[in-house]
């Protein structure tokens, strides 16, 4: 499974089990325990600060812990790694059973998986103390994953999911009714939360992980959409007793304090007598306050100029998760690996600029747009991930709109469930691919992508060419018709027909007479005789009626449909053509998206 992330083959990482208060009955459910065992040494030989870099993914590692302190969960986990895959090890809580209950004190004092938050405490590397302060910072402040509101609002999100669910739930176990869940949910929603983010800051603050004695600045607004050429003011401490010492900022995403300690080149003195830092493009802005020799917590936040998207607004439309073989020249420029040119196309359907940074694929291949090289998209444009940009500049050339690079994991080649987010959880499309029908067989293998109709959004088929198609989606006008032959363009897809050949598009139908032997008498009677495109499951066909062009009804009250093939339709009138007479003057055909 984390091979289909991060690259590789499943012999390729360990996977590490620990329960027991994080104590040693460490097990490895896949590799072996050799890795960690190794990493676990050199943290014991007096700088784990330093010798756990590159080995734990100490953010992910320190993420997980905070997590566990805030809740009553068991000390379960699982971690992941790989030495021979340069991936350090990433933590998960493996039993989050109980974590709604009331987290206890004692937590902040549990030594951690590996002991690694032990021997850190113990070292107190400056670097160290201030990583976990700006991690603990970053989560109950400011809007933060573990302020209240957003506990809440990720809590309500759940539980609207599970309502219906858990109707099946309680008919099985018997275990809670329906009302006495949704008297616990509301107590959660309502009480739970209250107050807990506060709570933990001022335990963190006790521990001495949470030192704050120099005012963090703040913002004149908490990030998010501004409109161009606004001024954000940054303050640190009151009116009439500020914070001394300088604030100091970034534009660029970087953090104006290094490690060591030392001012990055690209921080900035912000003039506290000036209206404030003029944005006209999306900005991530970092800012901490100096103070003799002493740095602040980090605060941080994103501006964004242009519409931040709803759902709907960026849809995935282009998947290549299993590219063709490496060719020879691939293969002699270091490109050994197909999936080394696995792309991700994505595509803004709105007539509006969208900001991307804010955006996230959390589930399937894992990519802050933060990190993107591109801010925003423009209306009817596409923007591409790539998983290796060198391999795939070598397959397909420059010039394309790349975005940036999921270095760091990969598509599965048998199929996975894909989320693309914004940061505070809402979540702007899911979808579950697969290798096996209704979705393409031809993108399982053979070097063509799954690409997305531009007729309808939830059609989608094998590309038009090996190796995909990235770059050139584009909208589609449902109503063109390009070759004047007055069948538009959906209708054309439905028959089957080209929009560039006036001729196929009427040849696909007609109406004839049928006539049949009725009582020993030869009658006549209207047939209506249509070809379908049988790959096209998701446009229906329907025969409508009218005598005067203006008020249209379903052609069942004049017509059956006899036969229904896999390309054709064959209506046929139900009364003969001299019962008819002026009943019935025009037919057409409507196509609509099932």
């Amino acid at each position: 499974m984390f091979a289909s992330y991060f690259g590789g083959s499943e012999e390729d990482y360990d996977t590490i089990n620990g329960n027991d208060n994080f104590l040693d009955d460490f097990k490895a459910y896949d590799g072996t325990l050799d890795y960690w065992r190794e990493t676990e040494a050199l943290s014991r030989e007096g700088t784990p600060w330093q010798a756990l870099q590159g080995r734990v993914d100490l953010t992910d590692y320190y993420d997980f812990m905070i997590l566990w302190a805030t809740g009553n969960s068991e000390s379960e986990f699982q971690s992941v790694g790989s030495r021979s895959r340069d991936v350090p090890f990433k933590f998960y809580m493996k039993d989050a059973d109980g974590w709604l209950r009331a987290p206890s004190i004692s937590r902040l004092d549990m030594v951690g998986p590996g002991r690694f938050s032990d021997v850190l405490r113990r070292e107190a590397n400056p670097d160290y103390v201030q990583f976990l302060a700006d991690r603990i910072h970053k989560h109950y402040r400011n809007g933060g994953a573990l302020t209240d509101a957003a506990n809440i609002a990720r809590l309500q999100r759940r539980v609207d999911e599970m309502n219906t669910a858990f109707l099946a739930e309680a008919a099985r176990w018997n275990y809670h009714t329906l009302g006495s869940w949704r008297i616990n949910r509301d107590d959660l929603l309502n009480h739970h939360f209250d107050g807990l983010a506060e709570t933990m800051v001022t335990r963190f603050t006790i521990r001495g992980f949470y030192p704050h004695d120099i005012i963090a600045p703040r913002y004149s607004q908490p990030g998010g959409q501004i409109i161009a050429g606004t001024f954000i003011r940054l303050t640190a401490g009151a009116l009439f007793n500020p914070q001394p010492g300088n604030i100091l900022y970034t534009t660029n995403g970087v953090d104006p304090r290094m490690l060591g300690g030392a001012r990055s080149s690209d921080a900035i003195v912000f003039d506290r007598s000036s209206p404030g830092i003029s944005l006209s493009t999306t900005t991530q802005l970092k800012a901490r306050t100096f103070d003799q020799g002493n740095w602040s917590l980090l605060t941080e936040a994103t501006f964004y100029i242009g519409k931040q998207p709803s759902p709907g607004d960026v849809l995935i439309s282009e998947i290549h998760c299993r590219p063709a073989s490496p060719a020879d020249r691939e293969i002699a420029a270091g490109f050994n690996a197909r999936s080394d040119c696995e792309f991700l196309e994505i595509y803004n359907t709105t007539d509006e600029l969208v900001e991307l940074s804010g955006l996230v694929f959390t589930k399937g291949i894992r990519f802050d747009f933060n990190d993107s090289s591109q801010a925003q998209l423009e209306p009817g444009k596409v923007a591409l991930l790539v998983r290796n940009r060198l391999a795939f500049a070598q397959r397909y050339g420059g010039g394309l709109p790349i975005v940036g690079e999921f270095t760091n994991s990969k598509l599965s080649d048998g199929g996975e469930t894909i989320q693309l987010a914004l940061s505070n959880g809402t979540v702007l499309q899911e979808l579950t691919y697969d290798e096996n029908e209704p979705w393409p067989k031809e993108a399982d293998g053979s070097g063509k992508s799954l690409s997305l109709s531009a007729i309808t959004p939830r059609r989608w088929s094998g590309s038009a060419s090996l190796g995909g198609t990235p770059g050139e989606f584009s909208t589609f006008n449902h109503d063109a018709d390009q070759d004047g032959d007055r069948l538009s363009a959906l209708v054309e897809a439905a028959l089957g027909t080209s929009d560039q050949d006036p001729t196929s598009g009427p040849a696909a139908f007609r109406l004839t007479t049928e006539t049949r032997e009725v009582e020993g008498l030869e009658v006549r009677f209207w047939r209506f005789v249509t070809q379908k495109d049988p790959t096209r499951e998701d446009l229906t066909l329907h025969l409508e009626v009218s005598s005067d062009l203006r008020t249209w009804q379903s052609g069942d009250t004049m017509f059956v449909l006899e036969e229904q093939g896999d390309n054709q339709f064959v209506w046929r009138s139900k009364l003969r053509l001299d019962q008819l007479e002026n009943a019935l003057s025009y037919l057409r055909l409507r196509v609509r998206d099932s």
